[in-house]
């Protein structure tokens, strides 16, 4: 399955396998990659590597990935966030119709009364 993409070109098994909206992205690992890269360790005289320099480089990477990961919690809570806001619209919405269909003489009168409001505002 690896390498595979589905109709919106993101891999198959991502998260929900749900396309991305155009322009939108989460952070992603690049950061950690570049500097998994770059690491290079001092040698000690006689085999091995210099422990203390092994440390801080480990140091340095667990706060990149603290630091990328924060970014993505706070990219998906934003999604996460958006989606609720539009459900409740959405829910507005369904209830409204709901009570309309319940009660039709009451929905025209407040359209009606709503109206009458509009009209006077723009006079």
């Amino acid at each position: 399955m690896r390498g595979k993409k589905n109709e919106g070109g993101v891999p198959l098994g991502a998260v929900g396998n749900q396309p991305r909206e155009p322009g939108r992205k989460p952070p992603d690992l690049e950061p950690v990659s570049e500097l998994l890269g770059k690491m290079k360790f001092r040698r000690k005289l006689f085999g091995g590597a210099d422990e203390a320099d092994v440390w801080r480089k480990l140091e340095a990477l667990e706060r990149t990935y603290e630091n990328v990961l924060d970014r993505q919690a706070a990219y998906y809570q934003a999604l996460i966030d958006e989606r609720e806001t539009e459900a409740a619209h959405y829910r507005g919405l369904a209830e409204t119709r709901k009570a309309e269909e319940l009660h039709p003489q009451k929905s025209a009168e407040t359209r009606e009364a709503l109206a009458e409001e509009g009209g006077d505002d723009d006079g």
